[in-house]
C-alpha cells in the first residue's frame, strides 16, 4: 500500500485538454458503479469524490507511478486502491481454506496395518503471519514408522468442490512435500505417502503395508 502526498507542483495539469465538471461527474458516477460497492457505501464515495474534484487543479503525487495525478486520473488510481483493499476485505471474512482443516483427524488401521492409527493435528500457523500462507500440522506416527514430522498444509481449489492439499515439511533436510486432496462433502482428508516433491515414480511402501495413502477422518 502507498500513500498518496501533496507534491511542491500539485498546481499543475496534465497538457491534456479541459475537462468539464460534468465530465468528472458523469466519470465519478461510471467507475463508483464499477466498484460494485455496496449502494451506502458508493453514495458516500461519490460524495466525496464530487467534492475533491470541485476545484479543476486538485492533484496529488503518485510515489508509485512517479508522476502527478489530476482530476478524474486520481479518482481513477484511489477507485482502483479502494477496490483491492474491499477485495482483501471479502477474503478475510471468508477466511482462508486451510481454515477447514483446524482441529484433530485419525486414520484407523492407517497404510493397512490392523491396529495402527495415525493422527494428524492441524492448527493456526501463527509464525507465518497474517493472511492465508497456510496451517501447521503434525503427523502423529509410532515411532518404529519413523515418529511424529512437522508440516506446513496449503490447499488450492481442485474439481467438484474438493482441494488438493500440500503436506510441505520445513523441518527435513532436505525439506519435501507430498500432496493429497480434503473432500469438503465427506471432510476426509488424505495424504499420499508415495511420491514425493510431486514426482511421478512410486517410493516403496513400508515393508508390509497394503497401500501409500493415509485417509484421515475428523476425531476433534
Amino acid at each position: 500500500i502507498h500513500l498518496m502526498s501533496a507534491h511542491p507542483e500539485s498546481a499543475a495539469r496534465r497538457d491534456a485538454g479541459p475537462v468539464s465538471r460534468s465530465d468528472h461527474r458523469t466519470m465519478a458516477r461510471f467507475l463508483a458503479g464499477l466498484l460494485l460497492l455496496g449502494a451506502a457505501r458508493a453514495d458516500s464515495l461519490l460524495d466525496s469524490v464530487e467534492a475533491a474534484l470541485q476545484e479543476d487543479d486538485a492533484c496529488a503525487w503518485d510515489a508509485e507511478l512517479g508522476e502527478q495525478l489530476c482530476g478524474v486520473e486520481l479518482f481513477q488510481q484511489r477507485s482502483r486502491f479502494l477496490s483491492s483493499a474491499q477485495a482483501h476485505d471479502a477474503a478475510a471474512e471468508a477466511g482462508c481454506p486451510e481454515d477447514k482443516l483446524l482441529g484433530q483427524w485419525k486414520n484407523d488401521d492407517a497404510l493397512g496395518f490392523k491396529t495402527i492409527t495415525i493422527g494428524l493435528k492441524v492448527a493456526k500457523a501463527t509464525e507465518l503471519g497474517a493472511g492465508c500462507h497456510g496451517v501447521h500440522a503434525t503427523i502423529v506416527v509410532p515411532s518404529y514408522l519413523g515418529g511424529d514430522r512437522q508440516y506446513i498444509l496449503t490447499m488450492t481449489p481442485a474439481a467438484g468442490g474438493t482441494y488438493h492439499v500440500r503436506y510441505f515439511n520445513p523441518t527435513a533436510t532436505p525439506t519435501y512435500f507430498h500432496l493429497g486432496e480434503y473432500n469438503p462433502a465427506t471432510d476426509v482428508l488424505t495424504e499420499d505417502l508415495g511420491h514425493v516433491n510431486g514426482g511421478a515414480q512410486k517410493l516403496d511402501s513400508f515393508p508390509g503395508s497394503t497401500t501409500s495413502i493415509l485417509t484421515f477422518s475428523r476425531s476433534a
